[in-house]
C-alpha cells in the first residue's frame, strides 16, 4: 500500500466524518506543552517576488523563556508573534508586480543548458545500450486511456508530434514516456508540463505564461516556448537562488541540483520571514545586542535564537 504524506491540514475530519481541529492547532498544542510559542502562516511564493505558485506553510517558533527572561519589554508574548506574522504579511505583493518566469529563462546557448543537453544525451545514451524494455511498464495503457478522453489519439511513435518538437535535441533525449507527455501537452496547447511522471499524474499549465507551478526533486518541466526541458540553474532562480552566473567548484549533478531546487526554501519568504522577525525585535536587539555572548540570560543561553520551519 502507498503509505500516506505528513502534511499541515487546515482542517481534519473524523471517522465519523465531523470537522475537528487541524493537525496544525495539534501541532501547536505540542510546541505549547514544550514551552514553546510560534506564529503559523501560509505563504504562496508567488507573492513573494518570485513566478512561482508554491504554497507552503511556514512556522516561527521561539522559546518562551528566552522571551520572557532575556526580553522583559516583550511582556505579551503572544502578541509578539502575531505582530510578526501580520508584518511577514506585509510584505507580500499579491498584485504580482514583479519578475515573471521569462525573465528568469536562459538563452539557448548558454553553456548552463548546452552542457546540461550533453549530460540528458549521455543518460538517453546509456539507457538506449541496456536495452531497457518499456513495453512492460504500466505507463503505456495510462496513456492511451488519457489521450483517449482527452479526445485525442494516443501516438505509437514520436512521427505523429510537431515538426518543431522532433526537431529538438531535447525531445529526441528523452525516454518515449517523457515524450508521450510532451506531446500530449502539445497538443493540448500546453505553456509547461512536467514529464517526469505519467500523463495521470504530470502537471500541465495551459493559462499562465508568467508563472510556474510549485518546483519539485527530480521534476522535468517541459517549456514549450523554448522547445526544451528547464534546466537547473532557471529551477533554482525559481526559488530565489539566483546562479545565472554559473555554479563555480561544483560538480554535482543535474538530478542532484534539480533536488535541491525543489527541497529548497523559498529566499525571498525566508527574507521576509526574518526581517520580520528582526523588525518587530529591533527596538530590544539595539538595547541588548542579538546573539551577544554578554547577555544575561538565564543557564548562561547565548542570544535568542529562532527557528524557522518550512512544512
Amino acid at each position: 500500500r502507498r503509505q500516506r504524506q505528513m502534511c499541515i491540514r487546515d482542517r481534519l475530519d473524523d471517522q465519523d466524518c465531523q470537522q475537528g481541529e487541524s493537525n496544525l492547532d495539534q501541532c501547536g498544542k505540542v510546541l505549547s506543552d514544550a514551552g514553546f510559542v510560534y506564529f503559523a502562516i501560509r505563504v504562496n511564493t508567488r507573492d513573494y517576488g518570485v513566478p512561482q505558485q508554491r504554497r507552503r506553510w511556514y512556522l516561527g517558533v521561539v522559546p518562551r523563556w528566552k522571551l520572557e527572561v532575556g526580553m522583559p519589554e516583550l511582556l505579551e508574548v503572544e502578541t509578539f508573534m502575531h505582530d510578526m506574522q501580520q508584518l511577514m504579511e506585509s510584505f507580500r505583493d499579491p498584485d504580482h508586480n514583479h519578475i515573471s518566469l521569462q525573465d528568469l529563462l536562459l538563452d539557448d546557448d548558454n553553456p548552463l543548458v548546452t552542457e546540461e543537453l550533453e549530460r540528458l544525451q549521455d543518460s538517453h545514451r546509456q539507457v538506449a545500450s541496456r536495452k531497457v524494455a518499456e513495453a512492460t511498464a504500466a505507463w503505456p495503457s495510462i496513456h492511451v486511456q488519457a489521450f483517449s478522453d482527452a479526445g485525442l489519439r494516443c501516438p505509437a511513435s514520436v512521427e505523429t508530434a510537431s515538426v518543431r518538437l522532433k526537431s529538438s535535441e531535447w525531445f529526441q533525449a528523452l525516454s518515449l514516456r517523457a515524450q508521450q507527455c510532451v506531446i500530449y501537452g502539445e497538443q493540448k496547447k500546453a505553456l509547461t508540463l512536467d514529464c517526469s511522471q505519467d500523463i495521470r499524474r504530470c502537471r500541465i499549465n495551459i493559462d499562465h505564461q508568467d508563472f510556474i507551478g510549485s518546483i519539485t526533486p527530480s521534476q522535468q518541466v517541459w517549456i514549450f516556448e523554448k522547445n526544451r526541458l528547464m534546466v537547473a540553474a532557471e529551477m533554482l532562480a525559481i526559488q530565489a537562488v539566483p546562479l545565472h552566473e554559473g555554479l563555480p567548484g561544483t560538480t554535482m549533478t543535474f538530478k542532484q541540483l534539480a533536488h535541491l531546487a525543489g527541497n529548497a526554501f523559498t529566499g525571498t519568504v525566508c527574507a521576509a520571514h526574518f526581517l520580520a522577525c528582526f523588525a518587530k525585535m529591533w527596538p530590544v536587539i539595539a538595547t541588548h545586542g542579538f546573539l551577544s555572548s554578554d547577555m544575561d540570560i538565564a543557564n548562561g543561553t547565548e542570544g535568542l535564537n529562532l527557528s524557522l520551519i518550512h512544512i
